[in-house]
C-alpha cells in the first residue's frame, strides 16, 4: 500500500530541514559575563546560569554562544584576552548581550571595579567595540543575590552597579534590559522560604554532586533559569528588540515560564543541550490528531512520544535519551497538515 502523500511530503520536509536547516537566516547571541550567566556541565554542577535558559525560548533560526565565565568581572574579562576572543568572531547583525557587576564588587585587584569610571569604562568597550564590528550590544544589570532580612524583604547587594549601567546606557544610547530590578521582584514574590527553588539549594543526599546539600544564595538552578531568562525575554519585547520575533510567545507565573495557548508551536526543548532528560513544550490551537516524534540525524525514527487526539490547548512532555549516544537529534510535532520541527542536542 503506498503511504498518503500528506506522510511523504512530511518526511521530505523533515530530512530537509535536518540537510540544511530553516530557510530563514540565522541569528547568533553572544552572552558575557559572570557565573550567574554562563553555562555548567550537568553532569558536575547544579548551576545553570540564565543565559543557557534562553535557549529554550528562541526559533531554530537563533544561535547563543554562552561565552560568559565564572569567577570573572569586566576587568578580568578583558584582562585575560576572554573579550578580544569573543569580539573577534562577532559578524554584522548579531547580538552581544552584556552582564557584569557581581565580581566587579570584589576587592581583588584583579577583578575589582569602581562603578562609574573602570566600570562603565570597560562597558563602553564592549559596546564600542561590538558596534564597530556591525553588532548590537544589549546591556543587562546583573540579577539579584538571594539576600532578605529579618523583615523578610529583599535587600540590594550591587551597590552603585546597577546605577552605574543604567547611566551608561543613557549617556550611549544603548539597549538595557534592567535585570536587577526585574529578578529582585521576582524573588520577592517568592519570599525567604519558596525562593529557595530558584537558587543552587539541595538537600543531603539528594544529589551526588553536592552528598552534603548545598547553600548558595547568589547561583540559580534549572528553575531559576527558566524564569531568569523569561524575564530576559520580557525585556526584549518590552524594548521591542528585533530578535523578538524569534520568540514564542509566553507567559510568566511562581511555577515558570509557559507557552500561550491559542497557536501551533513547539517550542524549544529545556534544557538544550541537555543529559539525559530535557522538558519539551508545544502547543496546539484546535482540537486533532498530534504526533511529536523524535529523529536522528540520518531521518530515522527514534521515539514517539504523542501519538493521540489533542485538544486545543498548551502540553509539556519529558524526553528521556539514557539510551542514546551524543549527538544533534531533531523533535518533529505534526497535527496532520503543518509541522514543526527543532533541533535538540544530545551531550554526554
Amino acid at each position: 500500500m503506498k503511504k498518503p502523500k500528506i506522510f511523504l511530503t512530511f518526511a521530505v520536509c523533515i530530512i530537509a530541514f535536518i540537510i540544511y536547516g530553516s530557510s530563514e537566516s540565522t541569528i547568533t547571541i553572544y552572552a558575557i559575563g559572570d557565573s550567574t550567566m554562563c553555562h555548567y556541565d550537568p553532569a558536575k554542577d547544579l548551576r545553570v546560569g540564565w543565559a543557557d535558559g534562553l535557549k529554550s525560548y528562541f526559533n531554530a533560526n537563533v544561535i547563543i554562544e554562552n561565552d560568559a565565565r565564572s569567577g570573572r568581572s569586566s576587568k578580568s574579562f578583558i584582562d585575560e584576552g576572554l573579550w578580544a576572543a569573543v569580539i573577534a568572531k562577532v559578524q554584522p547583525g548579531n547580538y552581544v548581550f552584556i552582564q557584569f557587576g557581581h565580581n566587579d564588587e570584589k576587592t581583588t585587584t584583579s577583578l575589582h571595579t569602581d562603578p562609574y569610571t573602570t566600570y562603565i569604562g570597560n562597558l563602553a568597550k564592549f559596546v564600542n567595540e561590538t558596534r564597530a564590528k556591525g553588532g548590537i550590544p544589549v546591556l543587562f544589570t546583573p540579577i539579584c543575590r538571594r539576600n532578605f532580612g529579618s523583615d523578610g524583604i529583599l535587600k540590594d547587594t550591587h551597590g552603585d552597579y546597577p546605577p552605574a549601567m543604567r547611566h551608561l546606557a543613557d549617556s550611549l544610547n544603548v539597549i538595557l534590559i534592567d535585570m536587577t530590578v526585574k529578578t529582585t521582584a521576582l524573588v520577592q514574590s517568592y519570599g525567604p522560604d519558596s525562593s529557595k527553588k530558584i537558587y543552587n539549594y539541595v538537600d543531603a543526599g539528594v544529589s551526588t554532586i553536592y552528598p552534603n546539600g548545598n547553600t548558595d544564595d547568589t547561583h540559580i538552578n534549572a528553575r531559576g533559569a527558566n524564569l531568569f531568562a523569561g524575564l530576559a525575554v520580557q525585556g526584549m519585547r518590552q524594548q521591542n528588540l528585533d530578535i523578538a520575533a524569534y520568540l514564542a510567545p509566553l507567559s510568566i507565573s511562581q511555577e515558570g515560564i509557559n507557552p500561550v495557548a491559542g497557536s501551533f508551536q513547539l517550542y524549544q526543548n529545556f534544557p538544550n543541550p541537555f543529559n539525559p532528560t530535557t522538558t519539551i513544550n508545544y502547543s496546539v490551537s484546535h482540537a486533532g490528531h498530534i504526533t511529536l516524534k523524535i529523529f536522528d540525524v540520518r531521518g530515522n525514527e527514534i521515539a514517539v512520544l504523542v501519538n493521540e487526539q489533542k485538544t486545543a490547548g498548551v502540553y509539556q512532555t519529558t524526553f528521556n535519551a539514557a539510551n542514546l549516544s551524543s549527538g544533534i537529534y531533531i523533535c518533529s510535532l505534526f497535527n496532520g497538515k503543518n509541522f514543526k520541527v527543532n533541533k535538540m542536542i544530545l551531550m554526554k
